[in-house]
């Protein structure tokens, strides 16, 4: 994955997305990949998983930049974001 990210941000890439499968270790691999990357990372959260009951700060403390929500993001995620637009 950061070999990969690496070579796109080479070619010119403004934002890496990054989508791992889920797995007992998903929070640590995807902090491993993102701190590992020279570029902002995007994430698609679904819902499901540990990441879908991760809150907007706890999301950024990954690594992550931007993040898509999906319908199934539970109410206090969706506010967060809501509020992270605001403060930009």
């Amino acid at each position: 994955m950061k070999r990969s990210a690496a070579v796109r941000r080479k070619a010119g890439a403004d934002v890496v997305f990054v989508e791992l499968k889920n797995s007992p270790t998903i929070l640590d691999d995807l902090k491993r990949v993102t701190s590992g990357i020279d570029a902002p990372c995007l994430v698609n959260i679904d819902g499901g998983g540990k990441l879908g009951k991760m809150n907007v700060p706890e999301i950024e403390a990954l690594g992550f930049r931007i993040a898509i929500l999906g319908i199934g993001i539970p109410i206090p995620s969706m506010d967060d974001a809501v509020l992270a637009l605001l403060t930009v």
